[in-house]
């Protein structure tokens, strides 16, 4: 029996976030006239039809209680690139999710730029407070061992991502390891026996290695008499990629879209005839790519479940002992794979 169409699987399709498939198949004005038509034809396309138990049971919800305003949260973005939900993939993903999830428990949340000129740290902290802000949702960084100055004491926070180095706050982010050895499980299971991994150079760092880590130890799965294949990274400077494939010659790769991209220009590879592609950091939609879906607005989600129950147990500053949730990615495949041989079995 065919599973029903839900609105994850159209905002997938869509490339927009849950929420706006919720707003725009209610023809909210929040959303875009172009956008709310272009996500109502995809939900007609894929065959969509509301589940009427579920209809009943919001229904029934909002009308036996209504959320009130319980407070203001602030989105840091502490890089030089302001607007960054508006702009960047991954942000705005998570901050759609946070802002749904949000306006569910009563809170609003807004962007916070850390960069503005002249803004010092102590000041930073002032302004937040003077918009009656409550807790802090710290946005990933772009580089490894970053560091926050403010006023903790001041805030409920919570962190997303290991790119922050101090301090340090209660973490939710995508298992990155997990990432990774799901899709090398996948390769395996198409039948690709030289399994490579390419990484933009700083990446595997802002994750405190967790791209290596997961792909060294899915490697002492593999049977002895496969051939282990050292990482490549971008730090080796980009035009080498193509002597690492011709050392290694590997069959499959694990990376980064542009990294691969590059690869597949100097080497005149063609996907999957030549090599099998897979991507563990999947955050704009190309047709037809396996990859790794990292859940980035159920990030933003969680991150505002956890962040309210802090405020509401009036727990602020820097913790004793942080606690790390992770959420584990699922699986899409694409016609970046084709079937090679038999299943190569892992050991466990």
């Amino acid at each position: 029996m065919k599973s029903r169409v839900s609105m994850r699987d159209i905002a997938r399709e869509a490339n927009v976030s849950v929420m706006t498939v919720s707003l725009a198949l209610r023809n909210s004005p929040r959303v875009k006239q172009q956008t709310g038509e272009r996500v109502r034809a995809v939900a007609k396309q894929m065959g969509f039809t509301p589940d009427p138990a579920l209809r009943a049971l919001i229904s029934y919800r909002n009308l036996k209680s209504t959320q009130k305003f319980r407070g203001s949260i602030a989105y840091i973005n502490n890089t030089p690139e302001p607007n960054l939900t508006q702009t960047s993939p991954l942000h705005s993903q998570i901050f759609s999710g946070a802002t749904e999830r949000g306006e569910s428990l009563g809170y609003m949340i807004r962007e916070f730029w850390m960069h503005e000129e002249g803004l010092k740290s102590q000041r930073a902290s002032q302004i937040l407070l003077s918009r009656g802000i409550q807790g802090l949702v710290l946005g990933p960084q772009t580089r490894a061992h970053s560091e926050i100055e403010m006023d903790w004491q001041h805030f409920s926070v919570v962190q997303l991502g290991f790119s922050l180095e101090a301090p340090r706050f209660h973490l939710i982010f995508t298992d990155i390891f997990a990432v990774v050895a799901r899709i090398f499980q996948e390769l395996a299971n198409y039948g690709y026996r030289r399994i490579g991994l390419v990484l933009q150079k700083d990446q595997d760092e802002r994750v405190q290695n967790r791209y290596s880590g997961a792909y060294l130890a899915m490697q002492n799965k593999l049977p002895k008499r496969l051939k282990r294949i050292p990482v490549f990274s971008e730090s080796q400077a980009k035009e080498k990629i193509g002597l690492w494939y011709d050392k290694y010659k590997p069959d499959a790769i694990i990376g980064g879209p542009e990294l691969f991209q590059h690869l597949q220009a100097v080497r005149e590879l063609k996907t999957p005839e030549d090599i099998g592609y897979a991507c563990p950091f999947y955050l704009k939609r190309v047709e037809g790519m396996a990859h790794a879906d990292g859940r980035q607005d159920e990030v933003g989600r969680k991150s505002m479940e956890i962040l309210s129950s802090l405020i509401e147990r009036n727990e602020r500053g820097i913790p004793d002992s942080r606690i790390i949730h992770l959420l584990e990615p699922s699986w899409t495949p694409g016609s970046t794979l084709r079937r090679v041989g038999s299943p190569v079995s892992l050991a466990s």
